[in-house]
C-alpha cells in the first residue's frame, strides 16, 4: 500500500501515480540525512515564507507527531501503511527542489493552527528557475462533519488547464523522471521482477550520494541512523534529483537493482492498451450486459454470446450488430409471438391483506413491532388458506408499504384536489427538543367525492430554524416539489406570533405579496385563550391572588408523593368528600384553567384542612397554607369559575372540526358582547357595534353590587362579610379587581378578535338558516367572485345574471326541499350543489361553487393542535426514533386521509396503482438502503 501522499506528488509531476514509490525513497533519504536541518528555525524559516511566526516552526512540528517524536517520524517513513505529516511536505520540497503549496480547508479542529498548515513550501536552498507550485491538498475520505475534522487524506489539486493538456511538461522535474516513466509503462510486471535484484549505478555527475540501501534498514528496523550534526546557519544536503541515465528502485528492501536497458515497444496502440467495458454502454445498448471477471467483454443477450471489446471498444459493439448472426437472431425474435407470464391471482390477493394489515396498524397507533408477529401467526391460524400461507410481511415490509406506497397514494390524491380546486394552508411550529423542528403544513379543502370538507397533512417542513425567511421558504419548497401554485391557495391560517402574522417580516407578508386575495387567519382559539390570561392578570394586579401560580403549587405539591396524596385522603374522608386528583394547569392549554379550578373548588374544605394542619415549613407549603388561610381565595376560585365559562364555550366551539367560517362573525359580536354586559350597562351597548361602544366612560359600567360574579360568588361574598370573615376594604378591593377584569378582557379581545372582517362579514349568506335574512344579499356573493377572478369566473354579465338568478332561488329554498338541512353546512351544500332543475341540468351550478370556496377558509387553528396530539400518540416513550420526515410524516398524513373518507380498512377501496406500488416497495426499499 503506497501512501497517498506520494501518489499524490506523483500524478502531479507524471499524470500517473507509478512513480510514488520513487517519491517515498527521495523523502525518506532526504529527511534521513538532514533530519536536524528540520529543527532548526533559521532553516524552517526559509522554508515557509508565508508564516507569520507566533511560536517557532519547530515547536509546530514537534506538536504535529502526536505518538512518535520528530527523529522516529522520519525514520518511518519508508515504511508501508503510515501517515504522512507535514515533515514529509517539508522533506518533499526539498528532495524535488520543488515549491509545494500546504492547502488545509476552511474546517474547525482545536488541534490543528491552519495559519500553520495552509502555506507555501519553498526549498531551503533558493533556485534561480522557479516552476509553479505543486497544490495538494490535506482531506478525509470519509468524515464530512466540518465540526470535529481530522485528515487522513490527500488530494493532489490539478488546474484545470492540465486535465485538458495532459501530455505538456509541468517543470523540469518531468525530464529528469522521463527514463524511469517510459521503463515502468512499457515494460509492465515482468520488467518489475527482473529489476528486484539488480543495483542501482550511480551518477558521478552530482555530488556524493548515499544509496537507498544504506537507508532502509534502519527504518525498517527503527533503528536510528547516525545523525550528522548541523548548524543553524548551515543549510540542508540536497538529495540529487535522478538524471536519464538513473533508474530508480523498485523495491527499496532490495539490496539490487537492474541496471539501465533499452526497451522497444512490442505491441502499438489497441494491441497494448485494451478497452474496458463501461457500464454507460448498457444504456445506449439495453441488449447488453457486462461480463464477470472478463472486464474487457459484452454479453449480447440476444445471441446469447460473448464478444470482445478490448480492441475498438464501442465500434466493436456496433460490428457485432451489423454481424450476420446478431440479425438474424433479431429477425427471428420479432416473427415470434410474446408470451406474457400468467399471473397467480392469490398474489393480489396476498398484497390486499398486507396493505390492509398496515392500515389497520397505522389507524390504531400500533407499533410495526406487530408485524413480525402477526406474520407467523397468520399462517399458524388459518393453516388452510393460500392468502395466509403466502403472506409475509413484518416490520421492514410494513414500513415500506407505509412509507413508499399508501403515503404516496393519499398525498398524490391531494395534490391533485390542490390543483383543480381552492384550497387553504395552516402551519403550527412545535416544541421539539431535537434539532429540527416540526412546522406541519395542513392543507383544507372540499371533497367533492365525499361532500364535505377536509383537512390532511402535505408535508411535516421539518427547519433548524424559525425565522420568517426559513418557514416561508419550507412552505414554498412543499408547494413548488408537488407542482402546486399559489394561485389556487385562498386562505392560510396560523397563530398570532409576530413571526407569522407580522405586517413586513412575516409569513402574512411573504404570502400576500405572491397572492394578496389569501385571507390570513390569525387563530381566535389563541386569541381567546390570551384573553383569558390577560383578564387574570388584571385580577392579580389589583387583588394580589395569583390563580396560575396558586394551581401550580398546589398540584406540584402532591404530584410524585403517595405519602402526601395518602394524607389528602385522610382530610377528604373527615370532611365526608370523595377524594380526587388534583389536575394540573398548563399556560399553554387553552381550556385546563377552568378545569383546574373547579377541582380545587371540589377539594376545597380538605384541602384547606390539610395545609392548616401541616408542620412542613417548605417554602411551596408556607405559601399554600398562607392562600388557604384567606377566607378571599375561595371567592376568588367562585368568580372564574363563574367568568371563565364564557371563554371556555367560545373556545369549544371555534375547535370544532365542521366549517364554522359563515358563523364566525355573529359568534364574536356574541362573545364581546356578553363580556360587555357583565360590567357595561345594556342601553350603553344597544344598536351599537363593539368597537363603538365607550366601555371606558364610568357612566355607562354597571355598580359593584351590579356586576356579574356568580350567585354563588356573590352568597358566599355576603356570608364572610356577615359573620365578619372579611373587612368592607377586602370587599372593595375584589369588586375592583372584578371591574379590572372585565375591562381587560373587553379591551384585549376588542383589539385582537376581527369582529370587523369583511370576508367574515360576507360569508355568513351561505348558512342556510340566515338566507332570508336582511343583511344576506347578492352583494355578499359579488364580494368572493370579485376576490377570487382566478377561481370565480364569473364576472362578465352572462354569468352575473345567472349567477344572481341562483342566488335569488337559493333564497326562496324550502327547508323541505333539503334533506337533513339542520347538519354540516358542507353535507348541505352538497346536497344543494346535487339539485337539478327540469331540464336536468344543475340548479345551483355557479352559486355552490362560491360557496365551496367559502367553506375551504379556515376559522381557527386547532387542526394544527390535532396534529400535534396525533404525534404525541405515535412518538411514545416505546417508539421515540420515528423519523418525523419519514415514518412519523407517512402515519399522520394516512391517519388524516383515512378520518376524511370514514370508511372501516377492511371495506376501503384499494386501487390496482397502490397495489401495484406495494408489491415494489420493499424492493424500493433494500435498493434504497443497500451498502453498495
Amino acid at each position: 500500500m503506497e501512501t497517498v501522499f506520494f501518489n499524490s506528488v506523483s500524478i502531479l509531476l507524471t499524470g500517473k501515480d507509478e512513480c510514488a514509490t520513487e517519491m517515498r525513497a527521495r523523502c525518506a533519504l532526504e529527511l534521513a540525512r538532514n533530519y536536524q536541518a528540520y529543527r532548526d528555525d533559521a532553516v524552517l524559516g526559509k522554508m515557509l515564507p508565508m508564516y507569520k511566526q507566533k511560536r517557532s516552526p519547530s515547536a509546530f512540528i514537534e506538536t504535529m507527531t502526536e505518538t512518535l517524536d520528530l527523529t522516529e517520524e522520519i525514520l518511518q517513513t519508508a515504511r508501508d501503511y503510515r501517515y504522512c505529516s507535514f515533515i514529509h511536505m517539508m522533506g518533499m520540497v526539498n528532495a524535488l527542489d520543488m515549491c509545494i503549496f500546504s492547502v488545509y480547508p476552511m474546517v474547525s479542529n482545536p488541534c490543528v493552527y491552519r495559519d500553520f498548515m495552509h502555506q507555501l513550501i519553498v526549498p531551503s536552498e533558493q533556485s534561480e528557475e522557479r516552476s509553479e507550485p505543486l497544490q495538494i491538498m490535506w482531506s478525509h475520505t470519509s468524515n464530512t462533519n466540518k465540526r470535529g475534522w481530522d485528515p487522513n487524506h490527500f488530494v493532489p489539486c490539478v488546474p484545470a488547464s492540465s486535465i485538458v493538456e495532459s501530455t505538456k511538461p509541468r517543470s523540469s522535474v518531468q525530464s529528469k523522471l522521463s527514463s524511469f516513466l517510459t521503463e515502468v509503462t512499457t515494460s509492465g510486471s515482468r520488467r518489475k521482477r527482473k529489476m528486484t535484484n539488480q543495483k542501482v549505478p550511480q551518477d558521478t555527475s552530482h555530488e556524493k550520494k548515499v544509496p537507498l540501501t544504506e537507508v532502509n534498514p534502519p527504518m525498517a528496523s527503527n533503528v536510528k541512523v547516525p545523525r550528522k550534526e548541523a548548524s543553524p546557519a548551515s543549510s540542508p544536503s540536497k538529495v540529487p534529483p535522478m538524471s536519464a541515465s538513473t533508474t530508480p528502485p523498485q523495491d527499496i528492501s532490495s539490496q539490487k537493482a537492474s541496471p539501465k536497458k533499452d526497451h522497444r515497444r512490442k505491441y502499438h496502440g489497441s494491441m497494448k492498451y485494451k478497452t474496458k467495458f463501461p457500464s454507460s454502454w448498457t444504456q445506449a445498448y439495453p441488449f447488453i450486459q457486462p461480463v464477470r471477471n472478463d472486464p474487457y467483454s459484452f454479453l449480447c443477450t440476444v445471441c446469447n454470446c460473448t464478444v470482445s471489446c478490448s480492441h475498438q471498444g464501442e465500434r466493436d459493439i456496433q460490428r457485432h450488430c451489423e454481424s450476420t448472426k446478431h440479425t438474424k437472431t433479431c429477425n427471428a425474435l420479432k416473427s415470434q409471438p410474446t408470451v406474457r407470464p400468467q399471473q397467480d391471482p392469490i398474489t393480489d390477493k396476498v398484497t390486499t391483506a398486507e396493505v390492509r394489515m398496515a392500515l389497520a396498524l397505522v389507524k390504531h397507533n400500533a407499533s410495526f413491532a406487530m408485524a413480525d408477529t402477526i406474520s407467523p401467526l397468520v399462517k399458524t391460524i388459518f393453516p388452510d388458506s393460500r392468502i395466509a400461507k403466502s403472506y409475509a410481511c413484518a416490520r421492514t415490509k410494513t414500513t415500506s408499504i407505509i412509507n413508499l406506497a399508501l403515503k404516496p397514494h393519499f398525498r398524490s390524491a391531494l395534490v391533485e384536489q390542490m390543483k383543480t380546486g381552492p384550497y387553504s394552508l395552516a402551519t403550527d411550529g412545535s416544541n421539539d427538543e431535537g434539532i429540527s423542528k416540526m412546522n406541519p403544513l395542513t392543507v383544507r379543502l372540499y371533497d367533492v367525492n365525499e361532500g364535505k370538507v377536509q383537512t390532511q397533512l402535505l408535508d411535516m417542513c421539518m427547519s433548524t430554524g424559525a425565522t420568517a425567511e426559513i418557514l416561508f421558504e419550507n412552505i414554498n419548497n412543499t408547494l413548488s416539489a408537488s407542482d402546486v401554485t399559489w394561485d389556487n391557495c385562498v386562505g392560510i391560517s396560523l397563530d398570532n406570533a409576530s413571526v407569522n402574522m407580522g405586517k413586513r417580516n412575516s409569513i402574512t407578508s411573504r404570502v400576500l405579496n405572491i397572492n394578496p386575495s389569501v385571507y390570513v387567519n390569525g387563530c381566535p382559539c389563541h386569541i381567546v385563550h390570551n384573553t383569558a390570561k390577560k383578564a387574570a392578570n388584571s385580577l392579580c394586579a389589583v387583588t394580589g391572588f395569583d390563580v396560575e401560580d396558586f394551581l401550580v403549587d398546589l398540584y406540584f405539591w402532591f404530584d410524585k408523593s403517595s405519602k402526601r396524596k395518602a394524607g389528602l385522603e385522610d382530610f377528604c374522608k373527615f370532611c365526608k368528600q370523595e377524594y380526587r386528583k388534583i389536575l394540573k394547569h398548563v399556560s399553554t392549554r387553552w381550556l385546563s384553567l377552568l378545569d383546574a379550578v373547579t377541582r380545587a373548588l371540589q377539594q376545597y374544605a380538605p384541602l384547606k384542612s390539610y395545609f392548616s394542619s401541616l408542620s412542613e415549613k417548605a417554602p411551596r407549603a408556607l405559601r399554600l397554607a398562607k392562600v388557604f388561610e384567606d377566607p378571599m381565595t375561595e371567592v376568588y376560585l367562585y368568580f372564574l369559575q363563574c367568568s371563565l365559562q364564557t371563554f371556555v364555550s367560545f373556545n369549544l366551539y371555534l375547535q370544532r372540526e365542521e366549517p364554522l367560517i359563515s358563523t364566525l362573525h355573529d359568534r364574536i359580536q356574541s362573545f364581546l358582547r356578553q363580556l360587555g354586559c357583565k360590567f357595561m350597562k345594556v342601553n350603553a351597548m344597544a344598536d351599537v357595534e363593539p368597537h363603538d361602544v365607550d366601555w371606558d366612560n364610568a357612566d355607562n359600567q354597571k355598580s359593584d353590587i351590579q356586576l356579574e360574579i356568580g350567585l354563588a360568588t356573590k352568597g358566599l361574598l355576603l356570608k364572610y362579610l356577615n359573620d365578619g370573615s372579611v373587612s368592607p376594604d377586602q370587599v372593595n378591593t375584589f369588586y375592583s379587581g372584578v371591574r379590572a377584569f372585565y375591562s381587560r378582557a373587553w379591551e384585549y379581545g376588542l383589539e385582537k378578535l376581527p369582529h370587523s372582517d369583511p370576508v367574515l362579514q360576507n360569508a355568513s349568506f351561505i348558512n342556510f338558516v340566515n338566507r332570508r335574512n336582511d343583511d344576506c344579499s347578492f352583494s355578499q356573493v359579488e364580494f368572493f367572485v370579485q376576490r377570487h377572478p382566478n377561481l370565480l369566473p364569473f364576472a362578465d354579465p352572462a354569468h352575473r345574471n345567472a349567477l344572481c338568478d341562483e342566488f335569488h332561488e337559493y333564497q326562496l329554498l324550502r327547508a323541505e326541499d333539503i334533506p337533513d338541512c339542520d347538519s354540516r353546512l358542507d353535507a348541505l351544500w352538497f346536497h344543494i350543489g346535487k339539485l337539478t332543475c327540469g331540464a336536468g341540468g344543475q340548479r345551483f351550478k355557479l352559486l355552490s361553487q362560491v360557496a365551496r370556496l367559502i367553506l375551504t377558509l379556515p376559522h381557527s387553528n386547532a387542526e394544527e393542535e390535532r396534529v400535534f396530539s396525533l404525534v404525541r400518540k405515535n412518538k411514545t416513550c416505546f417508539r421515540p426514533n420515528l423519523d418525523p420526515d419519514e415514518t412519523l410524516g407517512s402515519i399522520i398524513t394516512i391517519k388524516l386521509a383515512m378520518a376524511g373518507k370514514q370508511q372501516p380498512v377492511a371495506k376501503m377501496e384499494l386501487p390496482p396503482k397502490l397495489l401495484k406500488d406495494a408489491k415494489r416497495a420493499t424492493w424500493e426499499y433494500n435498493k434504497s438502503h443497500s451498502s453498495k
